[in-house]
């Protein structure tokens, strides 16, 4: 699968779920946890080593994916445990 096409995946399922906006329902879950470093590095990553605005370019086409990539990046567990982005380059 190409890099959209597995974003598309999880957009899919997350549109599926009507009960909040984590990947399984209301409440932020494991599944969270293990994405959370790999989503805040989308942010620097993308625009620094490809030249890619990753909210115009890539999340405008989603509107699950991007609502859930807000939520994981804005919690507090996940604001205060985040790489410096400069040790992410």
């Amino acid at each position: 699968l190409s890099y959209i096409e597995s974003l598309k995946a999880i957009d899919n399922l997350l549109e599926q779920n009507n009960d909040g906006n984590y990947l399984l329902g209301s409440d932020f879950s494991y599944a969270e946890c293990i994405s959370a470093p790999w989503v805040q590095r989308f942010y620097v990553t993308l625009p620094y080593f490809r030249g890619i605005d990753f909210e115009e370019e890539i999340l405008s086409k989603f509107d699950h994916l991007s609502v859930w990539m807000r939520e994981v990046c804005n919690r507090p567990s996940c604001v205060d445990s985040k790489c410096p982005e400069e040790e992410m380059i």
